[in-house]
Order: C-alpha cells, then sequence, then structure tokens
C-alpha cells in the first residue's frame, strides 16, 4: 500500500467535513492495477476488505474494513494507492522507534459482497 496527498479530497474536507459524505467517497477508496483486480476477480466500484498485514514489521495494526476498489490508469501490479486518510492511515504500519510508514504497508485485498463501505467512526 502507497498512500498519496489528494487535493480534492482536501478540498471535501475543508467544504463539507470529514464525516461528510463527499469526503467519504474521496477517501474510502483503492486504486488497483489491472492485474491485481482481475486477480480478486472484482470490477471497478465494487467493495473490498482491506486488511492490514504487514508481518515484516511490528506494525500489523490489525485493521481490517470496506471501501470501493478502482482501476488505477497507472496501475503498478501488487502496488496499491489509497489517499492520506482516516482509512488509509488505519492500516499504516509503524517502524520500532513509532514512525508510520506510509509507502510501505503490506495489506490483503478481497472482493466481498452484502456490506457497505466502513464509514469513519468504525475506524477506531
Amino acid at each position: 500500500l502507497v498512500t498519496y496527498r489528494d487535493n480534492f479530497q482536501k478540498r471535501a474536507s475543508e467544504e463539507y467535513g470529514k464525516f461528510s459524505e463527499r469526503y467519504r467517497e474521496l477517501s474510502a477508496i483503492i486504486y488497483l492495477d489491472g492485474s491485481d483486480l482481475a486477480a480478486i476477480d472484482a470490477t471497478d466500484g465494487k467493495l473490498v476488505k482491506v486488511t492490514n498485514s504487514d508481518s515484516n514489521t511490528d506494525g500489523d495494526t490489525g485493521a481490517s474494513f470496506v471501501v470501493i476498489v478502482k482501476k488505477s490508469e497507472n496501475g503498478h501490479k501488487g502496488i496499491g494507492f489509497m489517499p492520506n486518510s482516516p482509512w488509509s492511515n488505519r492500516l499504516l504500519a509503524v517502524d520500532a522507534d513509532g514512525k508510520p510508514n506510509f509507502k510501505h504497508t503490506h495489506v490483503k485485498i478481497a472482493l466481498i459482497d452484502g456490506e457497505e463501505v466502513s464509514g469513519i467512526s468504525e475506524l477506531a
């Protein structure tokens, strides 16, 4: 997982607030390469469960939640992209010094049915 800053999402936060539907639409999302979408049998706009699985560090947060998956226009196989948000921050691995790892957190992604996108209040 790699996180990034998104100007549209930041503006939605400022205009509507972090608990708004618009902010959630722009934040509770993960972008994957087309081959990664195919590997989990997902298509653009489907719901996926993202789980922190960073067993390579002490940073396994145990976090798991539902977001929308979208095909990345410039995807890289094996790398998911999420905007900086409460959703992506919940997944971030932390190194031995307590510093978050914004670029190399390992996650598992699985297609799911029958659930809704996790709300910001469900992330605690």
